[in-house]
């Protein structure tokens, strides 16, 4: 009898290891299971079970049209019409009484609601079929059949045809077909559903947030955007890798998207860029086949692929080089026609390269495969200058046309208007400044090496 108060706390200690142990275990065995995040009207549902069945199927019509169609391998049905499914399938339909859209996952909370509507808590292994193609898989959603929504507030991949990504949080507007991606997005696309399977992608997206219309075939990115493209030059045919970086962008895709099919594959759809346009802060690095890099600087870029063209407003800025010389471009606004080999530049248009300076309110010049200026008309203000060892020569008139050879030197430099050319050389021994002016045209030629031959009007 004296020893029973030790057995007593002997048994009570082991009970406590017990309970501790059993938490333990429960703890890990729910580790990676997803709990349903109910919302507030959801909170208080009915506890009473009034069936259980195994392999559930379910219908619900409107009249002829079907609504919805729901399949589980288990069902728990309780007072209040709510029930718990386990390995549950969900196909809705469209106002036609066409399939639409399915959603599978290992457990739903089903929440019946009026108007043939309701509320599906899923979690584990959810995997989502929308209409147009879209699949999106996640571990835990909100269904909301009223809306025909889908909510994520966790890790989530999607793809569609050969665009594929992930970011963290979701809303899939199924009817819409809208995927509107929260934070932390990564984007991924290929030109073909073989250069998917190799992984080998041509365009490479990283943004805050983002929203991609299947209807509009358009991506838009919003704040931190990042974009890698791999294409080809469309001058040269080589292998080209433009960098892009902006506070918000809209990717275009080409093509229409197709009707939902069951049937159908959604590669069927096409994923191909067809443009890209950034706003605020635009930078963009543009390499060609190793060669040195294009940079270009503007508030807005539109970048049109099958043209290779790039429209730039916004305080234009633009830098290449050749032969270790560079070509320096600033204007309001730019057309840069990579095809063609042109610069169409506008409002303070200012061009240096070498030595060389070009200066007028609109500007348009042709370029040689180096990205070097072959020959520019300049209209409004026009100014021409170039600076070698022995002097400097300007021309200025309302339209200039300038050539410059393949090495940076000019060869001649034309005013039309009323005109004027300057001498200014560097050693003053036999003359100090050399001025020409005219009421018509001037025209100066250069020889080799930017050596002034003769001025005549």
């Amino acid at each position: 009898m004296a020893r029973l108060p030790q057995i007593f706390r002997y048994l009570a200690l082991v009970v406590l290891c017990l309970s501790v142990i059993a938490v333990i275990v429960g703890f890990y065995r729910e580790r990676n299971r997803s709990s349903f995040r109910l919302k507030g009207e959801h909170t208080k549902l009915s506890t009473e079970v009034v069936a259980e069945i195994n392999g559930y199927e379910r219908l619900e019509t409107d009249g002829a049209l079907s609504k919805y169609y729901i399949k589980a391998d288990f069902a728990r049905t309780f007072a209040d019409n709510h029930q718990e499914l386990e390995n549950v399938y969900i196909r809705t339909y469209d106002n036609e009484g066409n399939e639409a859209d399915s959603v599978a996952a290992q457990s739903v909370l089903y929440v019946p609601e009026a108007n043939k509507n309701f509320t599906a808590y899923m979690k584990g292994n959810v995997d989502i079929n929308a209409r147009g193609g879209l699949n999106v898989k996640t571990n835990n959603i909100v269904y909301t059949k009223a809306t025909e929504t889908a909510d994520i507030d966790e890790a989530v991949t999607f793809e569609r045809a050969g665009i594929r990504g992930k970011s963290f949080g979701a809303s899939v507007r199924m009817a819409e077909k809208r995927l509107e991606l929260h934070k932390d997005v990564e984007i991924e696309a290929f030109e073909s559903p073989e250069l998917a399977k190799s992984g080998v992608r041509y365009a490479k997206i990283n943004s805050s947030s983002a929203s991609y219309d299947q209807n509009t075939n358009r991506i838009d990115l919003t704040d931190s955007v990042v974009i890698n493209l791999q294409t080809k030059s469309t001058s040269s045919g080589n292998p080209q890798t433009i960098d892009a970086t902006s506070n918000k962008a809209v990717f275009f895709l080409d093509g229409e998207t197709p009707a939902f099919d069951q049937a159908a594959k959604p590669e069927t759809a096409n994923s191909k860029l067809k443009k890209l346009e950034m706003t605020g802060n635009v930078h963009l690095v543009s390499t060609e086949n190793g060669s040195a890099p294009t940079t270009i600087e503007a508030g807005y870029a539109m970048y049109e692929k099958i043209t290779d063209r790039i429209e730039l407003k916004e305080g234009t800025h633009i830098v290449t080089s050749a032969s270790g010389k560079s070509t320096d471009v600033r204007a309001a606004e730019a057309i840069y026609d990579q095809r063609a080999l042109k610069f169409t530049l506008s409002g303070g248009a200012e061009i240096t390269q070498d030595t060389n300076y070009i200066k007028g309110d609109l500007i348009s010049a042709d370029l040689y495969s180096s990205k070097k200026v072959k020959y520019a008309v300049v209209r409004g203000n026009g100014f021409v200058r170039q600076v070698t060892t022995e002097r400097t020569t300007s021309v200025s008139a309302p339209e200039l046309n300038v050539a410059i050879n393949e090495a940076g030197d000019m060869k001649s430099a034309n005013a039309i208007g009323q005109s004027v050319a300057t001498l200014d050389p560097n050693s003053k021994a036999d003359y100090s400044l050399v001025t020409m002016a005219a009421p018509r045209a001037i025209r100066v030629d250069f020889k080799g090496e930017g050596l002034l031959e003769k001025m005549h009007t």
